[in-house]
């Protein structure tokens, strides 16, 4: 056994390479120690052993982002007492603008520095966890680790897509020493990770309007909006050019809008802006006209009914030349429409007896039957 190298990671017996040459073992195990995994030895089952990486996962971003993060990380089954990553970017899709530990399973360490260039694009950092004795800081071995976030402002087309590439890069001051993706124990060996690569997907994230419903009446009156990308940041909603409150409903999709007193009557345009941009609809919501107070009964509008208002119901009804906007007044009865009855009933009322006419009256007030297709819009 003279000669041969003593491995105390990972643990196999020669018996286990079926006869291979020394060198063949040796190339072989010093590969398995450089990868960082474990071999198991159960019976004849093969060793296995577990992937040390660094990966970046794929995300979809919205054109025109800033601030996006972009996280570094790793699947490790070593303690990390280092580690350092180089990441190759398209510069005409986003741009790096910072690189931190914070929030992250390095974020306690003592070093952690490097540079962004972004004319070609490249991010080149290191962290080592601890530099005082007893060295007692570590990065644990797991999985999903978090090393760094990466800020971003996305510059590139909606509709396009890149990649967030870890390679070796030069980013250090002499570009002979490349910062290379490296995963360093606690006893010094560099282990080489496998690499992953995260693609970015920019999409356009305009709020986009589907459909608006129960969007007719008065000031006041909620409606709703729905459609796609109500949830980016900087919500607001302008009915007829004036803000409206609204409320955005779970799950984002949609948003209840409370209509506000524009002062106008018809279609009004509705428009949702995000920070990301603006859609509208020109037949967002359509004003009714607010409903006056009137009495009952008095429909020449003197304030008060006497036989005056038969007759002129009587007009109405078979001569012409009388317009009115408050129908309610002529509808003496109350049941929904003006014919010969409502001015017969004035008439009975005054002199015969006859019912009380029905509210509002004598004082000027709102229909409380409202469910009729008679208004009082105006008086003259």
């Amino acid at each position: 056994m003279r000669g041969r190298p003593r491995f105390s990671r990972p643990m196999v017996v020669d018996w286990m390479y079926g006869g291979l040459p020394f060198r063949k073992r040796m190339e072989i195990m010093q590969t398995i120690s450089r990868a960082g995994c474990v071999a198991i030895l159960i019976l004849s089952t093969p060793w296995l052993c577990s992937e040390n990486r660094f990966f970046f996962d794929d995300e979809t971003v919205p054109a025109g982002a800033t601030g996006q993060e972009f996280v570094l990380r790793a699947d490790n089954d070593i303690s990390l007492y280092g580690f350092s990553f180089g990441v190759n970017y398209d510069q005409t899709a986003m741009t790096i603008t910072a690189v931190t530990m914070a929030g992250t399973d390095a974020a306690t360490v003592d070093f952690f520095d490097g540079r962004i260039d972004t004319v070609q694009g490249l991010v080149g950092y290191g962290c080592v966890t601890d530099l005082n004795a007893p060295i007692n800081k570590l990065i644990p071995a797991g999985t999903n680790r978090t090393l760094a976030r990466l800020t971003a402002d996305i510059i590139g087309a909606a509709g396009t897509s890149s990649q967030l590439v870890l390679e070796s890069v030069p980013t250090n001051p002499d570009p002979k020493r490349p910062v290379k993706n490296v995963m360093t124990t606690d006893q010094g060996r560099s282990v080489i990770p496998s690499l992953h690569a995260g693609t970015i997907t920019i999409e356009d994230r305009t709020p986009v309007i589907t459909s608006i419903t129960d969007n007719a009446g008065l000031a006041g009156q909620v409606f709703t909006v729905a459609g796609d990308f109500f949830g980016e940041p900087g919500l607001a909603v302008e009915v007829c050019s004036a803000a409206a409150s609204f409320v955005l409903e779970e799950g984002g999709a949609a948003i209840s809008v409370t209509a506000p007193d524009c002062g106008v009557v018809g279609v009004a345009e509705v428009k949702v802006c995000t920070i990301r941009g603006c859609d509208s609809d020109p037949q967002g919501f359509t004003y009714g006209q607010k409903e006056i107070d009137f009495i009952r009964g008095d429909s020449n509008a003197d304030d008060d009914v006497d036989i005056s208002d038969g007759v002129t119901i009587l007009i109405y009804l078979f001569l012409g030349g009388i317009t009115t906007e408050c129908l309610d007044a002529f509808d003496a009865d109350d049941k929904g429409g003006v014919d010969l009855t409502d001015a017969v009933y004035v008439f009975n009322f005054l002199f015969t007896g006859g019912p009380d006419i029905p509210l509002p009256y004598p004082l000027a007030g709102k229909d409380p039957t409202p469910g009729d297709s008679l208004k009082c819009l105006a008086r003259p």
